[in-house]
């Protein structure tokens, strides 16, 4: 009678060993599996970091866009995904504010530029050289000039080219605020030809790029437009003007006079290159008129015509500070749509962000600046592209942007004087 019993106790001790070993294997397969998935996720960050880590201006994506613009960016997506993702990038409306979830005042120092490399790049070893004092902006500008009015001036700072004078059209005077003036979606409203396929492109491409990597220019896009001969004539009844051969040939005559005889050649199409800085130490800029941006006009038969150069700095310290509410940016916002015709309703505002710009109206003093908060509103309307344009500007020299493009308007989010 005691085996039967023995028996039975045997067999629930090793029932209990056996339920207690399949239990631990249970838990070491769990957690084997776990630690393969971080593993797997580790690696693949760790891929993702090396394949978007790329020196600045080294764009390997071309992108055609918006019609007419050729653009290149730095690509943050493996090739193979990229090629095959048609998904829509998500819009919010909810305000964006910085990682640390608070908002600062960025005190810069600014960057020189090689002056002396860049006027042998464009005007070569036959220019002459002479400084001049300016007491306002405290600062000595430098004049590298050859034959009439083709100079490269500013100081270390900040630079700019001229070759024959401001004779093609400036995007911003076509823009109802600054911050349209030099947006991808305005520019191809402006300019809706494919770049690429007009004579002269790889020259001017490899030209204006070449400025760029001398500049050392910290851009992450790059965007190309054609400015064609149809467009010079339509803006030169709006705004006047003429083209370098006209500029040649009355220079030395009363203004008067010269605008007479205003004109522009069919060869006197220029490509516009755009190359855009984003981001500077780890702080998201935005593009209020021209800032941040690096802007080269080339003619393919006078070669680089126009070049403004935006002004590189480094961060060097900070203060925290407050924002407006976002309730006030949107009354002003809604102030200006009604002062060009439109009503909220005609608006979907897609996103809401703080970014940072040292946006100044007038000449920069000394070589240091200050990036500011700015409320960024990306909004999108019923109208087309080239119908939106002309609520801005009522001027019917618009050819592109039939499509409903995202467009955004800038305000300072701090308290301005």
């Amino acid at each position: 009678m005691k085996k039967p019993k023995i028996i039975m106790i045997t067999l629930l001790i090793l029932a209990m060993v056996c339920f207690t070993v399949c239990s631990c294997g249970g838990d070491v397969f769990v957690r084997t599996e776990t630690e393969k998935e971080s593993t797997s996720s580790k690696e693949k960050d760790t891929t993702s970091e090396a394949e978007t880590t790329k020196e600045p201006g080294s764009s390997t994506a071309k992108e055609s866009t918006n019609e007419g613009s050729v653009t290149e960016e730095q690509s943050t997506v493996p090739e193979d995904e990229s090629e095959s993702s048609t998904e829509e990038p998500e819009t919010s409306t909810e305000p964006t504010e910085p990682d640390d979830g608070k908002t600062y005042i960025y005190h810069a120092e600014m960057i020189g530029y090689d002056m002396e490399s860049m006027a042998r790049y464009l005007l070569g070893e036959d220019y002459t050289y002479r400084e001049e004092n300016d007491p306002i902006a405290g600062v000595t500008i430098k004049f590298y000039e050859r034959l009439k009015d083709i100079r490269l001036y500013g100081f270390d700072c900040l630079l700019r080219y001229e070759a024959m004078g401001n004779l093609y059209p400036n995007p911003s005077s076509f823009a109802g605020h600054e911050s349209i003036s030099y947006q991808k979606v305005h520019l191809s409203c402006l300019f809706p030809e494919d770049p690429e396929t007009k004579e002269g492109f790889s020259e001017a491409s490899e030209s204006c790029d070449t400025a760029a990597e001398m500049l050392q220019v910290p851009y992450s896009v790059k965007e190309v437009y054609y400015i064609d001969y149809d467009f010079l004539v339509d803006s030169s009844q709006v705004f006047g003007g003429g083209g370098p051969a006209w500029w040649e040939e009355t220079i030395d005559k009363p203004i008067d006079e010269r605008m007479e005889g205003a004109y522009w050649n069919e060869d006197e199409g220029a490509f516009l290159f755009i190359y855009r800085m984003e981001n500077t130490d780890g702080v998201r800029t935005g593009t209020y008129y021209n800032e941040n941006l690096l802007i080269i006009l080339y003619s393919p038969k006078y070669g680089i015509m126009q070049m403004d150069c935006p002004r590189k700095y480094r961060i060097t310290g900070k203060e925290e500070t407050e924002v407006k509410d976002i309730s006030l940016i949107k009354e002003e916002f809604t102030v200006w749509l009604a002062q060009h015709g439109l009503r909220d309703t005609d608006v979907e505002i897609t996103a809401e962000e703080i970014v940072y710009s040292s946006y100044y109206p007038n000449v920069i003093s000394g070589t240091s600046l200050d990036l500011k908060p700015y409320w960024k509103i990306s909004f999108r309307t019923p109208y087309t592209d080239e119908e939106l344009e002309n609520f801005f500007y009522y001027e019917d020299i618009f050819r592109g942007g039939e499509g409903h493009s995202e467009w955004y308007i800038m305000y300072p989010a701090y308290e301005t004087e």
